[in-house]
């Protein structure tokens, strides 16, 4: 036999032999020479469904409100994206953003005769809300963490006058807080614990019991 033709056969043979073990071990049998991948782990697959819900006046049918919610994979239902409402007479009523159940964006809400009712920032934790009069006079402003009255709030009355102007801490009374009676003449100042009055209080002869929340 020819030398030369017997070594090709021994170099195919040889690599016969490799295909062999290659086959063998991706058949899922174990090589002492290629070890068994373990098994690429399945994505984990959460699933989230949006809806949207509506509430019609019970009457006339007509819509009041819109707004939509995202059910997330462990069953909570969180408010998530536009919330709108309108006046039985198709007057918007609010319009409102949400995202996974945080309050996002500026809010708004109005009277039933079109007029401002009550705008409130939420562009970050801390932002101002104010609120008005039906006749369009400002008639609350102050700052807010996450929708609740933190920070001084000053309120006025129907004409214009300042009422009242001090602290909030978690929606209560806090700190140094004065009252003004009609005409600009300070009915009574003091200071708030928690929504209550503490301390010795500057009353005027003509002032009116005061409450303890606002």
């Amino acid at each position: 036999m020819n030398p030369s033709y017997s070594l090709s056969l021994l170099k195919l043979g040889a690599r016969l032999g490799v295909l062999g073990v290659l086959l063998h071990s991706s058949a899922g049998c174990l090589s002492p020479n290629l070890p068994m991948r373990p098994p690429a782990a399945e994505p984990q697959v959460f699933e989230v469904t949006r809806r949207v819900h509506e509430r019609f006046d019970p009457g006339s049918r007509a819509l009041l409100r819109r707004w939509h919610v995202t059910m997330t994979a462990e069953g909570a239902a969180l408010l998530d994206g536009k919330d709108e409402g309108w006046w039985p007479d198709g007057i918007k009523r609010h319009e409102r953003d949400w995202e996974l159940g945080d309050e996002v964006g500026t809010w708004r809400s109005w009277y039933e005769s079109s007029a401002l009712r009550s705008l409130a920032e939420f562009e970050s934790p801390r932002g101002v809300m104010r609120f008005w009069h039906s006749n369009g006079i400002l008639s609350a402003e102050g700052l807010h963490e996450g929708g609740t009255r933190a920070g001084v709030w000053t309120f006025w009355r129907t004409n214009g006058e300042k009422s009242s102007s001090g602290p909030f801490l978690m929606n209560r009374r806090e700190g140094a807080w004065t009252f003004w009676a009609a005409g600009g003449v300070i009915d009574a100042a003091g200071l708030y614990s928690a929504g209550t009055r503490v301390g010795e209080w500057l009353l005027a002869p003509s002032a009116t019991e005061l409450q303890n929340e606002e």
